[in-house]
């Protein structure tokens, strides 16, 4: 069964009446809060970050520990993903 829903569906249709291959399409926007959600129920356990410069992610940020503080989230935010506002840091946490 297939699912066409929105614009991203319009797309993903198009490629396969051409005979492509469309899989899990997602908006760009969307790509990060879904890797943290299968993060979230085991679907993989790989180490995500951010590189927050200039405190570019920090309303995500604070979206996150919102739906933390009303139960929407089983693991913590800060407990799954390395947030940094330098490279250095980042880096080595991900790479310890």
């Amino acid at each position: 069964m297939r699912w066409a829903v929105g614009l991203m569906g319009v797309i993903a249709e198009a490629v396969l009446e051409r005979n492509g291959e469309a899989i899990g399409v997602i908006p760009e926007k969307l790509y990060e809060m879904e890797v943290m959600t299968w993060a979230q129920i085991g679907y993989h356990t790989k180490p995500a970050a951010f590189l927050n410069v200039n405190g570019y992610y920090d309303e995500f940020i604070s979206f996150f520990d919102k739906m933390e503080s009303k139960g929407f989230l089983y693991v913590p935010i800060h407990e799954q993903v390395i947030i940094e506002s330098e490279i250095d840091p980042l880096m080595k946490r991900l790479l310890d």
